[in-house]
């Protein structure tokens, strides 16, 4: 008898500790599933029940549902874990910008039908728009603009017989032609062939400050749009970073771009790192020989 409690006893633990899945997808997007008696399809005449589908579910599309789940289930956690909370109204207007998208692509055609010859209903959209929501909330808890800059770059890269003493003298010679009023299109192309490199002016976009060296950042803080940092060795070659905007600093048209372009790498990265640290078990079919 004792030994039996004892191997009762985690059992017991884990049924008080697990804690139920919460579908949060409203009403409305979900279909009742048939009765095991319906009529789903009818082939000259002969009827395919619901009873005779339902086993295969599981067999071909099951694990697509359970995954859909799972990964709603992770994101959710660690959102409860953060107090990041969502409304229906937050994925509802994802979900209508998502169908007008559709309808402004494809005008005429019916969205749902077109969802279903997809394997998707509006029930699966609005559970992966939640998770969208909730990673793009959770990412934008950690967004600070004064941490971005927008520069453009001269970048001398060593190789092909170049060595790396020569890549640091030549950028320091870039350098003293832009200390002495030389424009930065033609000093940058005095460094490079590249026609594209040279149309752009070297852009490289937002960039958050973080990834570039400590002595490059202290200089970066005080100046001002269009000036411009001494030479420094990066991983890329040794560069010289013209600042374009500060995020901290400009227009809010310009602040939404900068968001955007900062919540695509981010919440990947969010969702990277949750996938990795999360811990969960899914459903085999039994095999049979």
């Amino acid at each position: 008898m004792e030994v039996m409690f004892a191997f009762l006893l985690p059992l017991a633990f884990a049924l008080q500790t697990a804690k139920p899945f919460l579908m949060e997808v409203p009403g409305k997007y979900l279909q009742p599933a048939p009765q095991a008696s319906q009529t789903v399809a009818t082939v000259d005449g002969v009827e395919i029940k619901a009873k005779d589908v339902e086993d295969l579910l599981w067999q071909w599309r099951g694990n697509d549902a359970v995954r859909e789940l799972v990964e709603y289930q992770i994101v959710k956690a660690e959102a409860d874990k953060r107090g990041i909370k969502i409304t229906p109204a937050d994925v509802e207007l994802k979900l209508n910008d998502t169908i007008k998208s559709f309808n402004d692509q494809q005008p005429g055609k019916d969205v749902d039908e077109a969802l279903q010859t997809q394997g998707f209903t509006r029930s699966r959209a609005y559970l992966r728009l939640s998770r969208q929501v909730m990673l793009e909330k959770m990412a934008l808890a950690d967004f600070k603009p004064a941490n971005y800059v927008e520069v453009s770059a001269i970048t001398i890269k060593p190789g092909e017989g170049k060595t790396i003493e020569q890549a640091v003298a030549e950028a320091k010679t870039a350098y003293e032609k832009l200390q002495k009023g030389g424009k930065w299109k033609d000093v940058l192309a005095s460094t490079t062939s590249d026609a594209n490199i040279v149309g752009n002016e070297g852009r490289l976009g937002w960039r958050a400050m973080t990834i570039f060296p400590e002595s490059t950042v202290a200089e970066m803080k005080p100046l001002k749009a269009g000036a411009y940092t001494k030479p420094v060795q990066t991983t890329s070659g040794v560069q010289i970073f013209r600042i374009e905007a500060k995020g901290d600093q400009i227009p809010s048209e310009k602040a939404e771009d900068l968001k955007q372009q900062y919540l695509a790498g981010a919440m990947a990265q969010l969702d990277k790192e949750l996938h990795a640290k999360a811990k969960w078990t899914g459903y085999t079919p039994a095999k049979k020989h």
